[in-house]
């Protein structure tokens, strides 16, 4: 029988190691990449897969263990996806997982049923959707930084269902 406390834990655990990608990867390479997908053909790639795996696996897990979260699992196989497709050898391959990914993450925040987070999921989906709207767009900054504002709101927002079941 699965002990909710550790299980609600690992989840908060993994959710915060999202964001984190970038920061671990930019320690590891010694630099910021374009893009967290350019880690891909970094020295340690396999800490980029690692990571991305962790957070898809997250997602998949809580998918399947609330059937209200159906949608986690499909970001989770994306997850997957972006890790097993670098940009660079499977374009559009890896373009459709990340942007499944990227666009689900807001769609599920933004349409959640949770009445009690109504004003803060806009906010939150709102933050991560001009995030890539001002980089694809308007050209303003790299799309690391466009993830990388995404990436924080999806884990933020993981991490306050979590705590609240």
């Amino acid at each position: 029988m699965e002990n909710t406390k550790y299980i609600k834990r690992l989840e908060v655990s993994l959710a915060c190691l999202l964001p984190l990608i970038v920061l671990v990867m930019r320690l590891l390479d010694g630099y910021f990449r374009t893009s967290i997908s350019n880690y891909a053909y970094s020295e340690y790639s396999y800490v980029y897969v690692f990571m991305l795996t962790l957070g898809g696996s997250m997602f998949l897990y809580n998918g399947t263990a609330n059937q209200k979260h159906w949608y986690n699992i499909v970001l989770g196989i994306s997850l997957f996806g972006v890790a097993l497709t670098p940009h660079k050898d499977f374009t559009i391959l890896h373009y459709f997982f990340a942007g499944t990914f990227f666009l689900g993450s807001i769609l599920a925040i933004g349409l959640s049923t949770s009445l009690w987070l109504r004003d803060w999921k806009y906010l939150v989906a709102g933050i991560a959707f001009l995030g890539l709207l001002f980089h694809f767009a308007f050209g303003y900054f790299s799309l690391l930084v466009a993830e990388s504002i995404g990436l924080v709101p999806f884990s933020f927002h993981f991490i306050v269902k979590s705590l609240k079941k």
